[in-house]
């Protein structure tokens, strides 16, 4: 019997191992102020908050999420923030005018936290567990790329305090 119960356990281990490590895929890009950006962010005890949209209206559901955790992490320049538009879908002749359009609505400020991701969406998709094309995702992830805290959907207060609890630990 301690061997079936022994084997159930590892069993259990193994099958639920990807769902306790689920980790952001290696990524370098261009933020919208032409800076390089990698993540995730390996210097030691790192925090980095993303917040990803998959569609032109998620974009719009993106906003109240970011402007939170912006307003949050002013005061916390050890914690890095962005928010990732995954345009990667769009075709390429297309995405300069994308990135013109966004570039022009925030201020240069803003710029150094607005990272496009224009490649591996589908790698993207299964890092948020995605459900839904026009759902903000938010993920605070710890320096080897560890997903530590997520949350998807609609910004609401009940939303905004979760995550103001989790960026009051970092």
């Amino acid at each position: 019997m301690r061997i079936f119960a022994a084997a159930v356990l590892a069993l259990a281990i193994f099958v639920c191992r990807p769902l306790l490590s689920q980790n952001i895929p290696s990524f370098s890009g261009t933020n919208l102020a032409n800076e390089t950006v990698h993540l995730p962010i390996t210097t030691s005890g790192a925090r980095t908050v993303l917040v990803l949209g998959f569609s032109k209206k998620s974009g719009d559901a993106c906003k109240p999420w970011f402007n939170a955790i912006a307003s949050q992490l002013q005061a916390k320049p050890q914690v890095a923030y962005y928010e990732m538009p995954v345009i990667a879908s769009a075709p390429s002749f297309v995405r300069g005018m994308i990135l013109h359009n966004m570039r022009g609505s925030i201020s240069a400020e803003q710029q150094k936290h607005f990272v496009p991701v224009t490649e591996n969406a589908q790698v993207w998709k299964n890092a948020v567990n995605f459900s839904a094309p026009d759902d903000p995702y938010i993920l605070i992830v710890d320096d080897h790329g560890n997903i530590i805290w997520r949350d998807s959907g609609t910004w609401s207060p009940v939303k905004e305090q979760e995550l103001q609890t989790s960026l009051a630990k970092l």
